[in-house]
């Protein structure tokens, strides 16, 4: 971006007014202060469930779905995508935050202004919403060129850590990062349910790789835990590669045809094992 600012003018009716000007030095500077803010909360998600979890194997050994885990230089590689993504993501982040400070965004601060209802219901909206999103980006990441260019990266993780959650390409990252800094621009949503959505993404991107099904069984294999991601649920998609492609919710994937249910015994060490002789990224790609 040039140093300097950029005159911006929106359309009022059918009057131009000018609202303000994004400063090339305050998006830098934000760009700094999100950058640091995520690596944190980075590191201190996926660092709790590496500690309680991946730390304590005994306690955790009938829910552990892979028998393979990867090496401390897969991990190491995790944690360097994972940053160099952190970096990708606080650019549009800066510029979200540029433009609700000119009074661009739909992003709102008074509760009740939309009613207590759609305080409520906003975030769910927002993650539905980016579900959607993730889901067909997802399976467009998983066609053959978009793999080979991209996606593979992520996809070295066939047996994922809780550091792979935000181990992306470039390119991902950039497709991933793009989606509610755009979207606040256009559909409102209290700040405090904002900060829901995108603390969520990060707790549900560390869950869903962590290996071991830290939900409870009943709701796992059962009732309205069908309807939801579970650990179980993306590690076989980890697996199996063609399958199981959203990010919250399965109803994509039901409704596509490439929702894949292993219960928690099937899914275990000597069973994902076994599928993974029939895994190999040839498996990933949609020709």
């Amino acid at each position: 971006m040039i140093a300097g600012s950029i005159e911006v003018s929106i359309a009022e009716g059918a009057k131009a007014k000018s609202v303000g000007t994004v400063d090339a030095a305050d998006v830098l500077a934000l760009t700094g202060v999100l950058f640091l803010i995520m690596l944190v909360r980075y590191f201190l998600v996926a660092g709790l469930f590496y500690l309680l979890v991946w730390k304590r194997p005994l306690r955790w050994r009938e829910r552990e779905l892979n028998s393979d885990k990867p090496s401390r230089s897969a991990i190491t590689r995790e944690i360097l995508w994972s940053i160099s993504a952190t970096l990708i993501f606080a650019v549009p982040g800066a510029f979200m935050l540029e433009g609700w400070n000119l009074g661009w965004t739909q992003i709102y601060l008074e509760p009740a202004r939309y009613g207590w209802s759609y305080f409520v219901l906003g975030p769910l909206l927002y993650m539905a919403l980016h579900d959607t999103y993730f889901y067909w980006t997802h399976r467009l990441l998983h066609q053959r060129w978009w793999f080979r260019h991209a996606h593979y990266v992520h996809h070295q993780s066939l047996s994922p850590s809780p550091w792979a959650s935000f181990s992306f390409h470039p390119l991902e990252s950039v497709i991933e990062a793009l989606f509610i800094p755009a979207l606040v621009f256009v559909l409102p949503i209290h700040v405090a349910g904002l900060v829901f959505v995108l603390t969520s993404m990060t707790i549900f991107g560390v869950i869903n790789h962590l290996g071991y099904e830290i939900y409870p069984r009943f709701l796992v294999d059962r009732s309205v835990g069908r309807w939801f991601i579970s650990v179980t649920h993306h590690n076989w998609h980890h697996r199996r590669f063609n399958c199981n492609y959203a990010l919250y919710f399965r109803l994509w994937d039901i409704w596509m045809g490439t929702d894949r249910w292993p219960n928690v015994s099937t899914a275990r060490a000597s069973a994902v094992a076994a599928d993974q002789r029939e895994a190999s990224p040839a498996n990933s790609m949609t020709k």
